[in-house]
């Protein structure tokens, strides 16, 4: 009976110890960093006693993680991050998972970009080549709401278009299921106000992002 409660008191003790994730996670939500720049993600751990952590960087659009670095102190709660990637997207998010207890982990809050530190005001390039087609959207800047889609190789299946701000929040989003066969289509989106715009393209299990500007 005392080997059972000393077991129980060991495990309450362990969920307490270990139960809570990693939290306050840098950067923000709707951040946009510049490639080839450095950023110091912050986090805050549950316990300090010895153990480390691993960095991930986690891509939404093509559902990836790529490893940042291994083995961190988790007492630091800060580590220099050199930014350095070719998948320009607005849709990232950084990871914080213990080493030691891997059911330990932590997401920041929100989405954030990485822009291209050449030309940061241009699209984003392609996160999946869609099979080797050339996907644009014009004109850009759009003067009104009414946007084309081209494409040099002949789409194959509906396409679905995600509109997101640059916070990352998505605005909307539209099918044109009647394209298979065409190069391109048009679309008339009322609501959109002026501002920059990420336009998230999936087409045949591909994605594209293109950056777009809106005035009026």
């Amino acid at each position: 009976m005392k080997k059972i409660l000393l077991i129980i008191s060991f495990m309450f003790l362990t969920a307490q110890l270990y139960g809570s994730d990693i939290f306050n996670i840098q950067p923000a939500g709707g951040a946009t960093i510049v490639n080839n720049d450095t950023m110091r993600i912050k986090w805050i751990y549950p316990d300090t006693t010895g153990d480390e952590v691993n960095i991930w960087l986690w891509n939404g659009f093509l559902c990836t993680f790529t490893l940042i670095d291994s083995n961190v102190s988790a007492s630091a709660g800060q580590y220099n991050w050199y930014i350095d990637t070719e998948n320009f997207s607005s849709k990232y998010r950084v990871k914080i998972q213990s080493v030691n207890n891997p059911e330990i982990y932590g997401f920041n809050t929100g989405y954030f970009s990485i822009v291209d530190s050449a030309n940061p005001a241009s699209d984003v390039s392609d996160l999946n080549n869609l099979k080797g087609s050339l996907i644009k959207v014009y004109p850009n800047p759009l003067m009104n709401n009414q946007f084309t889609i081209t494409s040099v190789i002949p789409f194959e299946n509906s396409v679905l278009v995600n509109i997101y701000n640059l916070q990352g929040t998505k605005v909307t989003s539209l099918t044109k299921g009647n394209v298979i066969g065409s190069n391109s289509f048009s679309v008339n989106v009322p609501e959109l106000q002026p501002g920059i715009y990420f336009f998230e393209i999936i087409t045949s299990g591909n994605f594209t992002t293109r950056k777009v500007v809106i005035q009026k």
